[in-house]
């Protein structure tokens, strides 16, 4: 019985696929004549975003496969690309789009408005630590020291606009300009020291000199050590010179 059973079960299987051989040139021609098959949803939907001038057809394919008007709406509605937060950021930043328009694009995203509070808190720039310690040891945080030096001087207010683009604040810029000058060497400093202008009156002083010890980030230990050494002695040609002529005694 049940090698019946199986055979009945072989021989159906095989004359069904015997069927399928059969009757698949004409299947496939009576496709071809009713065309019965629609096209995916996803497939009609980006067909209307790439050849707009379709979208009637589109629509009307969406409503054969049995969607309202309503829901073709939101079918649409739901494919439109979005901008990502980067994108949002740098239009915002660029005042291309204002403080209401910025909340809108950011809800479209699927952010609270509480989480883009939180988030808009982060687009603005901070110096990493190398750039703050630069800024530090350039005295860009040193309100006497720039005010000494005139290290707030001759600021460009024209990139001002472009950094704030960028999430740098003027705050920032300030400390960066602050931060960008070159300063004399300790070599110029003791020829400054040394070089009389009128009345025995130098072109910096010792006190000067000790303020381009800090802007050079000199340790405060090597300071007078190194202004001691900024005079040269005596020679011994120079000490038996002045001798003679009663400049210097015994």
């Amino acid at each position: 019985l049940f090698n019946v059973i199986a055979l009945v079960f072989t021989a159906g299987g095989y004359m069904k696929s015997v069927g399928e051989i059969v009757n698949t040139p004409a299947l496939r021609n009576l496709n071809a004549e009713m065309s019965p098959n629609l096209p995916r949803e996803e497939h009609l939907l980006k067909a209307a975003f790439i050849a707009p001038e379709r979208i009637k057809e589109v629509r009307n394919q969406l409503r054969l496969s049995g969607f309202s008007e309503d829901s073709i709406d939101l079918m649409f509605i739901s494919n439109y690309a979005l901008y990502d937060v980067n994108t949002v950021r740098d239009l915002y930043l660029r005042k291309a789009i204002d403080t209401d328009m910025m909340f809108v694009r950011m809800r479209e995203i699927g952010f609270t408005d509480t989480r883009t509070k939180e988030i808009v808190q982060s687009w603005e720039l901070i110096p990493g630590p190398s750039d703050l310690f630069h800024l530090v040891a350039k005295e860009a945080f040193e309100p006497g020291m720039i005010k000494e030096m005139g290290l707030d001087v001759e600021f460009p207010e024209e990139q001002v606009k472009w950094l704030e683009a960028q999430g740098l604040s003027r705050y920032w810029a300030e400390k960066y300009w602050a931060a960008h000058w070159d300063i004399p060497s300790l070599g110029q400093g003791f020829d400054m020291l040394h070089r009389r202008v009128s009345h025995g009156v130098s072109v910096i002083d010792e006190a000067q000199l000790d303020m381009l010890y800090r802007a050079a980030e000199i340790p405060p230990f090597w300071r007078d050590k190194l202004t001691a050494i900024a005079y040269n002695p005596f020679t011994r040609v120079d000490v038996r010179r002045m001798h003679d002529i009663g400049v210097l005694n015994e």
